[in-house]
């Protein structure tokens, strides 16, 4: 037996008005006022009206999307206290409206009403024995009754058979009147083609990417977190939990700290915790237990705080010349840059570099001296042999520029090794950069956290992480490792720095090498275009600024009134927009995605 694709409201909607055209057509529907009414009619919620080319034998349904709903009554419509003779008479009126909005018999038609204002999904449902759903524009029949989308048809257009047991992730509920639908989403559709995530400060961009991550953490997926905050450790709390105390190595996961003030953090559990931001609910409530976790952190087999060595890498060479060059804005400058970057590539690509820092092969043993590149290019200085000569010149700024941020980088590295010792920290407590994502390619690692702030350092350090990961997903891609970069407008801007570069890449470049992207931020506008083109799954909520808006809808083609409606989500509550994810384009589905809290409590009370 077919299931049925609608259902009736118990009073009767009508269509009494359609405008516009195309994506910016607009739907005027109206529905006397009554309890079961009100309770289904929500900014995001999904109604059916039959459409133009619904036949008798075969009906057919336009999907409409709520944008937003007002309550009147008809009785105090043209009534204004200040310019009616008798103002009692409003307050009158008010006062029977009130009463028989409250304890009016929900099935009587009254003076009141609810006026609604939708926009076309993109989608219709048809009553066939396939219960088809295909993507169309088609505007309903004015004066056509408004019907409910049966749960079975939800269910088919926003999950398209997935479940659990076949490897589906679930992030929330979309509210279906007093019932809920579950989300469910194809992980590998979701990483591989990117994500947004784009909402103001405060809304819960954290709690939502967590949600994210625990989920496909959950399926074999594997991440990498550039934390400016920070603030995952204590979001992702319950994975942490899981793998130390339950010994669940599908949570494998390091916190990786860069500043040497962490060096001691990565030494006691009380300092770690002092350093990680913890959400209010949780803070005092459970200070002493996740003391108790993170005290253990250090005395794994492999232990999970650890610190990275301030060594150069290839690619930051690389972009230091390159970048001081291209201010030269002269061919010859080009040619130097070119010529030093073939010979990086060629010699030593994916290579670290450092002088004679004492100790440092106590902890790292295959770096190379950055005399071997001061070299090569006073070697090409010298070739030339005039000192008048441009290129000549360029050659030796350039040697100029590496050897002064060699002695920097050197004094630095002295510097850490010195309190690392101090700290008694062991060897495996102790990384370079290209531990960032090796371990997670071709180690049994699950989960980096990198605590990070937005300066070029970390700019530089996010180019070489995905350099590295292409490098080593060249021919096998056996492992699938997404990228997640908060604050990401400072790291995947319009300037072309490093990270903006390299994020460039992984966006258009990285679903071959199964590479995946999430990006967090409050202000889009100031994200690098080309970027934002490739992200095919977009999270929004409570985007105050219209310019923000305005970006995403020019991107995503998304409806502008429904994109200005996210300014009222709060809490828990998203648009969520993915083709890819959801078989839906460009039709958004408001969800409420689960208490991060919540979750992180039911495991520190198991």
């Amino acid at each position: 037996m077919n299931e049925e694709i609608i259902e009736r409201f118990n009073i009767e909607g009508r269509v009494i008005k359609i405008s516009g055209s195309g994506a910016a057509t607009v739907i005027e529907i109206f529905f006397p006022y009554t309890k079961e009414a009100i309770t289904n009619i929500s900014e995001g919620a999904f109604l059916a009206l039959e459409n133009v080319r619904s036949k008798a034998d075969k009906k057919i349904f336009s999907l409409v999307n709520i944008v937003s709903y007002d309550i009147f009554h008809s009785g105090l419509t043209d009534l204004d206290p200040t310019k009616v003779p008798f103002p009692a008479t409003v307050v009158e009126v008010a006062s029977r409206a009130f009463k028989e909005l409250v304890e009016g018999n929900p099935e009587k038609i009254s003076l009141a009403g609810i006026k609604v204002r939708c926009i076309l999904s993109g989608y219709e449902i048809v009553d066939d024995q396939k219960r088809t759903v295909n993507p169309s524009t088609e505007k309903p029949l004015i004066g056509s009754e408004v019907f409910h989308p049966t749960a079975f048809i939800l269910n088919k257009i926003f999950n398209r058979g997935l479940n659990i047991e076949s490897g589906a992730i679930e992030i929330g509920d979309y509210h279906h009147g007093l019932d809920k639908i579950r989300i469910l989403l194809e992980p590998n559709d979701l990483i591989h083609h990117h994500i947004g995530v784009f909402a103001s400060t405060g809304a819960g961009k954290s709690f939502l990417i967590s949600n994210l991550l625990k989920e496909t953490l959950s399926k074999g997926k594997r991440a990498i977190i550039f934390d400016t905050v920070p603030e995952f450790p204590a979001l992702l709390f319950d994975v942490i939990y899981d793998y130390v105390m339950n010994r669940n190595n599908d949570y494998k996961i390091a916190l990786i700290f860069r500043d040497k003030q962490d060096i001691l953090a990565v030494s006691s559990g009380e300092e770690l915790l002092k350093r990680i931001n913890i959400p209010e609910p949780l803070r005092e409530k459970y200070h002493d237990k996740m003391l108790k976790v993170f005290e253990q952190l250090r005395w794994q087999r492999e232990p999970i705080p650890k610190i990275m060595l301030p060594l150069l890498t290839s690619s930051e060479i690389i972009n230091m010349v390159n970048y001081s060059m291209s201010i030269k804005r002269l061919p010859q400058a080009e040619t130097v840059a070119q010529t030093i970057e073939y010979f990086i590539e060629d010699r030593y690509p994916d290579a670290i570099f450092a002088g004679n820092v004492k100790d440092l092969k106590n902890f790292v043993s295959d770096y190379k001296n950055i005399n071997d590149i001061l070299n090569f290019i006073q070697g090409e200085r010298d070739t030339i042999g005039d000192d008048k000569n441009i290129t000549y010149k360029f050659y030796e700024s350039t040697y100029q520029l590496l050897l002064h941020k060699s002695d920097q980088r050197n004094l630095i590295l002295t510097d850490y090794i010195k309190e690392i010792n101090n700290q008694h920290l062991d060897k495996n407590q102790v990384i370079e950069p290209r531990d960032l994502v090796r371990p997670l390619l071709d180690g049994d690692m699950k989960l980096h956290i990198v605590i990070s702030d937005i300066s070029d350092d970390t700019k530089h350090l996010m180019s070489n992480a995905i350099s590295n990961a292409f490098n080593l997903q060249k021919g096998k891609a056996n492992n699938s490792l997404m990228f997640v970069v908060d604050e990401a407008h400072n790291f995947a801007s319009i300037d072309p720095s490093p990270s903006s570069k390299a994020i460039e890449k992984l966006a258009r470049e990285g679903r071959k090498y199964k590479l995946g992207l999430c990006l967090a931020s409050q202000r889009c506008t100031y994200m690098n275009t080309s970027v934002m083109a490739q992200l095919k799954t977009y999270f929004i909520s409570n985007l105050r600024m219209k310019t923000d808006r305005d970006r995403i809808r020019q991107i995503f083609d998304i409806n502008s009134e429904i994109l200005d409606s996210s300014v009222n989500l709060g809490g828990k509550d998203w648009y969520l927009v993915s083709e890819k994810a959801t078989g839906l384009k460009n039709t958004p589905i408001k969800i409420r995605v689960f208490d991060v809290n919540e979750r992180i409590e039911s495991i520190i009370n198991s």
